[in-house]
């Protein structure tokens, strides 16, 4: 299940749920002016510590600089349901 919610300001927030995988990658770019979007990716409400992907820090902090296919998640072992 994919979910777009658009918040207050220019804020929007994208919430997945329950994807069954070992990796999360999605298609991303910067705003319309060109300026990047910085973004923060959970677990299950957790930072992902060694799970994140090459695009992101162990916090699940990232920046969307550029439009491509962007890595955020990046799990060891069994492929899980996880709530980003």
């Amino acid at each position: 299940m994919v979910q777009k919610r658009v918040g207050t300001g220019s804020m929007r927030t994208i919430t997945l749920a329950l994807i069954v995988s070992t990796a999360l990658h999605l298609v991303l770019g910067p705003r319309d002016d060109g300026m990047p979007v910085r973004f923060q990716v959970r677990i299950d409400g957790h930072v992902p510590g060694a799970d994140h992907g090459s695009d992101t820090d162990a916090a699940g902090n990232g920046i969307i600089s550029d439009a491509r296919l962007y890595q955020l998640v990046r799990q060891s072992g069994q492929g899980q349901g996880i709530d980003v």
